[in-house]
C-alpha cells in the first residue's frame, strides 16, 4: 500500500492586519489557519466594499450587520471550551477607559444611537481624547478624562446595544482587577480572542476610514 503523498502547505493570503490580538494569533496558528484567515478577511472586505458600493448612504446599517458578525463570532467562542473563563460581567467598565479604535462606519451608527436616547455627547472630553492618537499618548492622559463618553455613573454603557466592535469581541480571562490601567499601569491583562469576530473587525478597518473613537466620533458630530 503506497504512503498518502503530502500536500503542499498553502502560501498565506496577503491581507493588512489592523489589530495586535489578530497579527499575534496569525504567528502562532499553523499554515493552513493562516490562509484560512487571510480568506476569511479578503471575503469580508470584498463583502463590505460591494456593499458599500450598493449603499453608499447606508454605512450605520452596514455597521450594524458588521457587529452581527462579531456578535456571531464572539457566542460562538463562548459556547466553546474556553468560554467559562470569561470574566467580564455587567458593571465591570475598566475597559471603557482603554484607547478604542473605530471605523467612521461606526462613529455615525453610534452618534445616531445616542441621538436616540437623548445622550448629551462630552464635546469637550472628546476634544481632550482626540489629541491622544496613540495608546502611548492616551496613558498621559489625566484618569478621569479617559472615561468613555457613553459610560454611565453606574459603570454601564450608554448605548450598549450599538457599542464599537473593539468593545464587542474584548473577552478579558484574568482578574478584573488587572484591568485597571490607572491603578495597574502597563499590567498585562489576558483575554480569548474570537477568531471570526477579529477578522471581520479587522477588514472593516481595511474599507472604512477609522481612528480613534474621539476622533471619529467628533468628525460624525460636525458633519451631522
Amino acid at each position: 500500500m503506497s504512503k498518502k503523498s503530502k500536500r503542499p502547505e498553502r502560501e498565506p493570503i496577503m491581507i493588512k492586519v489592523h489589530t495586535e490580538a489578530l497579527a499575534t494569533w496569525l504567528g502562532r496558528v499553523p499554515p493552513d489557519d493562516q490562509w484560512a484567515a487571510g480568506k476569511m478577511h479578503r471575503d469580508f472586505e470584498i463583502a463590505l466594499k460591494r456593499t458599500l458600493k450598493e449603499n453608499p448612504d447606508n454605512q450605520e446599517g452596514i455597521a450594524a450587520g458588521m457587529f452581527d458578525v462579531i456578535d456571531k463570532g464572539v457566542e460562538k467562542q463562548l459556547a466553546g471550551k474556553y468560554g467559562q473563563d470569561v470574566k467580564c460581567k455587567r458593571g465591570c467598565s475598566a475597559c471603557c477607559r482603554l484607547h478604542v479604535t473605530i471605523s467612521e462606519a461606526e462613529a455615525k451608527l453610534i452618534r445616531i444611537a445616542a441621538d436616540e436616547i437623548k445622550w448629551p455627547i462630552d464635546a469637550d472630553r472628546l476634544k481632550v481624547q482626540a489629541q491622544a492618537a496613540s495608546v502611548e499618548q492616551w496613558r498621559d492622559l489625566p484618569p478621569d478624562a479617559r472615561a468613555c463618553v457613553f459610560l454611565t455613573k453606574a459603570g454601564e454603557c450608554a448605548i450598549y446595544e450599538y457599542r464599537p466592535g473593539a468593545c464587542r469581541k474584548y473577552l478579558v480571562i484574568t482578574d478584573p482587577a488587572d484591568c485597571d490601567s490607572v491603578a495597574k499601569p502597563g499590567h498585562r491583562v489576558g483575554f480569548l480572542m474570537a477568531p471570526e469576530a477579529e477578522i471581520a473587525f479587522s477588514a472593516s478597518l481595511s474599507v472604512f476610514k477609522s481612528g480613534t473613537l474621539a476622533a471619529m466620533l467628533l468628525a460624525e458630530m460636525g458633519r451631522a
